[in-house]
């Protein structure tokens, strides 16, 4: 059984993150850049699902992600902008949590971004009433199919209720597996009236 540390205490925590997430891509780790993303109501009353991070701005501790604003996540995210992420990467035991809130990208991003998909994603963003009801999934097909003959000579725009969203962290929790269940968690928080700095403490598991 090991007795040394396998997370660093470093100045800030984001190079950390930076080196797991590459390390999961390069292993061709399934999902590799999923999370789960939790929100609440403006009443508090939470929900999560799984979305795909699209960009990390190490040096800002940024986590970038794309979706319908029209959505449960979208107005939930609206209304309160406290949310949280969840990465776990099973096959290395290793899970990282992260806290912050939320703002809208810039038109400009998410125009890039949204150019940047294939064709038939941008399609499905475009027809989508994420969230809504539908009354049958033929009806979607068939408004997708609709749509993707009109995108033979007009390429779809991104429509104004789809874009991106940045989480920006005030603190981050890394968590590695351990034999016995002698787990490793680690959890820095920014320091108060410092936007910089950081503080940091092990946790029991």
């Amino acid at each position: 059984m090991r007795t040394e540390t396998l997370i660093p205490e470093l100045a800030e925590p984001f190079e950390l993150f930076g080196k797991w997430l590459l390390e999961a891509e390069k292993a061709n780790l399934p999902q590799w850049e999923s999370m789960v993303l939790s929100t609440a109501t403006s009443a508090g009353v939470p929900s999560a699902r799984v979305v795909l991070l699209k960009n990390f701005i190490e040096n800002e501790g940024e986590f970038w992600f794309f979706t319908n604003y029209q959505s449960q996540k979208g107005h939930e995210l609206l209304s309160n902008p406290n949310a949280h992420l969840l990465f776990y990467w099973e096959p290395f035991g290793r899970q990282v949590r992260v806290s912050g809130k939320v703002s809208q990208l810039s038109a400009k991003h998410s125009d890039e971004y949204f150019q940047s998909r294939p064709l038939d994603s941008q399609i499905g963003a475009s027809i989508s009433d994420q969230s809504r009801p539908l009354s049958s999934y033929s009806q979607f097909v068939e408004k997708y199919y609709k749509a993707k003959e009109s995108a033979q000579t007009i390429p779809p725009k991104r429509p104004e209720h789809w874009g991106g969203f940045k989480l920006v962290s005030h603190a981050i929790e890394y968590w590695l597996n351990g034999e016995h269940r002698l787990h490793e968690r680690l959890k820095y928080a920014r320091s108060e009236g410092n936007s910089t700095g950081w503080n940091h403490m092990r946790l029991w598991p």
